[in-house]
């Protein structure tokens, strides 16, 4: 212990009195190594951590899908509530559950706020398992009620997380429907029953709000279009699980023909949701793997080079005694303490980047709130600490050792040679790496610039879009919704500047529609994709969102002045 003490000084006054080739290998390694830890927080967050879910790997979700005249690729299929109880045959699941997606108001006695809600069945907090905050999940006698589940971050911004939320009573206005089932939500009043945790995010990080798909059938009878999420049963597999589903979808579509052509697969939950980016997470990745291998051969050219000057050094030291397995450990602690210091700035910059996202909240990346710099990312970066020491450390100081190299009279030429040797190999490996990263970044940027400047097929400078929602929160008719959309763009097109103003339902080239049957006589039925669009809309090439006439997105070309 007193030698190592000992080691430990002599390594730091041996480094204060070189600060800048000191500070130059920490700030190499702090960026290498950090890039690895900001990058492993991602990864380990988005695609190694198990959901936040009781045994989240037995969770499935049931994707369908069918082939449609007219449209090239296969369009997504959803399936009544009645089904339910068919995919509840399912020998490979434990249990099933319905949900569907949903936009709307909710109204408390001093606020108001649009959301994201789901409607779902009786069973889905029980397929799920996630954890509650407050209150409870459904009660199977209360399927047909208007309860409602709310979210931890819905709980904290409308109800100030007063404990005293369950039981209380809101209105929920949905945007589905036309202007007298609206009227019938708002109505009714919803009683919450129970607060979720903020782990629980499905269908969507954005979800606030979770009703019974019961109730909602009363009152909108023809919602809603519905997708399964399952639990399998211990012991049971996805191929299981698909044979089965693809079993029950034959009987589906043998006794209904709009089922006709319909597929079905069965995917993990967790692999659904970072099937986005998986790819180019791990491409990412790769990528700081090799720019860390850049700086581990940076740091070793630095090393050799101050090796060479300290061969005198080297020699009088080994010819008062010292063994040469004690220089070897003396350069080790001095480069594991340089990168123990680059290693704690790159916990600060894994932080920076983690905060930095965090705050940018990108839609297109899942489990944002699951990245953390946590005692794993921690471990990585301890991990990182110590390879980086032994490939940057060991192959210097076992050259700088050798007693041949620290002889008396030949300790110049000789280090001086054996270390251009090493240099130059470094150096050549260094910019093969170096060529391989900007080939692929000069890819990248061509791609990006090739993408920015790809005709879709429409004008879209000097564009604007706007969004409305027309029925949320209050009572309007389809004929009123069309008769006030219809003044609005009236009254944009009087606006100056305005050239021509439109709506639609899409911006292009967006890919969402309704499908049309087109017949004939005596010819074959042709199922082709329609936008729905005003005569406005293909001069101005302007889109809006419009769903059973529930909401509106006026759009405006303004001129170029």
């Amino acid at each position: 212990m007193r030698a190592a003490l000992h080691d430990l000084r002599y390594a730091l006054r041996t480094l204060t009195r070189s600060p800048g080739f000191s500070l130059a290998i920490i700030l190499t390694l702090a960026l290498g190594i950090g890039a690895n830890t900001g990058m492993f927080s991602f990864v380990n967050g988005i695609l190694l951590r198990p959901l936040p879910y009781q045994q989240a790997d037995r969770l499935v979700l049931v994707d369908a899908e069918r082939d449609i005249s007219g449209v090239r690729a296969p369009v997504r299929s959803y399936f009544p509530l009645a089904d339910l109880d068919t995919f509840q045959r399912a020998p490979s699941f434990q249990s099933v559950a319905f949900y569907a997606t949903d936009q709307g108001v909710i109204s408390t006695d001093v606020s108001t706020e649009a959301i994201e809600f789901a409607t779902v069945s009786d069973s889905f907090f029980d397929t799920l398992r996630g954890e509650f905050r407050l209150g409870r999940q459904f009660d199977r006698s209360e399927v047909n009620a208007p309860s409602l589940v709310i979210s931890e971050r819905l709980w904290r911004s409308a109800f100030g997380s007063s404990p005293e939320v369950i039981g209380h009573a809101v209105i929920l206005n949905s945007s589905r429907g036309d202007g007298a089932q609206r009227a019938n939500w708002r109505r009714l009043p919803f009683t919450i029953v129970g607060v979720a945790d903020r782990s629980v995010q499905f269908p969507s990080p954005q979800t606030d709000a979770w009703t019974t798909a019961g109730f909602v059938r009363t009152v909108s009878p023809r919602c809603c279009s519905f997708s399964p999420i399952a639990r399998l049963k211990n012991g049971i597999s996805n191929a299981q699980a698909g044979a089965d589903v693809a079993t029950l979808v034959r009987e589906l579509s043998a006794a209904n023909k709009g089922y006709s052509g319909l597929r079905a697969r069965v995917e993990g939950l967790h692999d659904t949701l970072v099937r986005s980016v998986r790819s180019t997470l791990v491409m990412l990745f790769a990528t700081v793997a090799l720019v860390l291998c850049v700086t581990c051969a940076n740091v070793m050219n630095l090393l050799i080079a101050r090796n060479t000057g300290r061969a005198r050094e080297m020699a009088v030291r080994l010819a008062l005694g010292a063994s040469r397995s004690q220089l070897i450990v003396q350069s080790m602690i001095e480069i594991g303490l340089l990168a123990a210091a680059g290693g704690t700035a790159a916990i600060l910059i894994a932080i920076a980047m983690v905060n930095t996202l965090s705050r940018l909240k990108p839609v297109d990346i899942p489990r944002l709130d699951a990245v953390h710099v946590d005692a794993s990312v921690l471990a990585f970066t301890c991990a990182m600490v110590a390879l980086t020491t032994l490939a940057t450390g060991l192959i210097p100081a076992l050259q700088s050792s050798r007693p041949e190299a620290l002889r008396v009279g030949g300790a110049g030429a000789s280090q001086s040679t054996g270390g251009r040797r090493i240099r130059r190999a470094l150096t050549i490996g260094e910019l093969a790496v170096s060529v391989v990263l900007l080939v692929g970044a000069l890819l990248l940027d061509r791609s990006l610039v090739r993408l920015l400047h790809t005709d879709l097929g429409v004008e879209v400078d000097h564009v604007v879009t706007a969004s409305l929602g027309l029925s949320l929160n209050r009572d309007l008719s389809g004929v009123d919704q069309v008769g006030l959309v219809s003044r609005i763009v009236d009254d944009v097109r009087t606006l100056p500047g305005v050239s021509v103003a439109g709506i639609g339902t899409v911006l292009p080239p967006a890919d969402s529609r309704i499908v049309l049957t087109l017949r004939g006589e005596n010819a074959v039925s042709y199922q082709a994709a329609a936008i729905p669009a005003t005569p406005g809309y293909f001069p101005a090439w302007a889109c809006v969102f419009c769903r059973d006439g529930s909401s509106a997105m006026p759009t405006t070309r303004t001129m170029r002045r």
